[in-house]
């Protein structure tokens, strides 16, 4: 996934809830992808993974998978708030997502993260962070992928 993809379905939301709902299905498409480029697109569309269990499955595939990792557990909270999101009508999403812009920004929150034109571009660039993450993984699996297919072919 390309960033201009993404900027293309984030930049002009300013509303947190289709801000989380668009970047998580972002990243579920993303996710997807790495698990394809290793079991193929069938497999991966028959096995119907939930996002949690795709998270788990695409670290453990790319060798990342430990107990401890801020990145897994970045998305499994944005995966918990999504859920908490669409199953109650009286969440209150902010200080959820607001714990996340902090901990995506490794503990840090602007000073004017009340300010709202703050506050979305907070959460935006900590999507952009998780996006572009998986992103570079997808690229990278790609690249790899495909040299191994020419040396193959050779």
């Amino acid at each position: 996934m390309q960033i201009e993809r993404i900027d293309d379905f984030l930049k002009e939301i300013n509303s947190e809830e289709l801000i989380l709902l668009k970047s998580h299905l972002l990243i579920e498409e993303t996710l997807n992808k790495i698990i394809s480029s290793y079991i193929g697109k069938q497999a991966t569309k028959d096995l119907n993974l939930t996002f949690y269990k795709s998270v788990l499955l695409c670290f453990a595939l790319i060798g990342i998978y430990q107990e401890k990792n801020d990145l897994k557990n970045l998305m499994i909270e944005i995966n918990r708030i999504r859920n908490k999101f669409a199953h109650s009508l009286d969440y209150d999403i902010k200080p959820d997502l607001i714990e996340f812009i902090k901990t995506a920004n490794g503990g840090i929150l602007p000073k004017t993260i009340n300010r709202k034109s703050t506050y979305i571009n907070s959460l935006k660039k900590s999507f952009y962070f998780l996006l572009g993450q998986i992103s570079g993984w997808s690229s990278v699996i790609e690249i790899v992928n495909n040299k191994n297919s020419l040396q193959q072919d050779l």
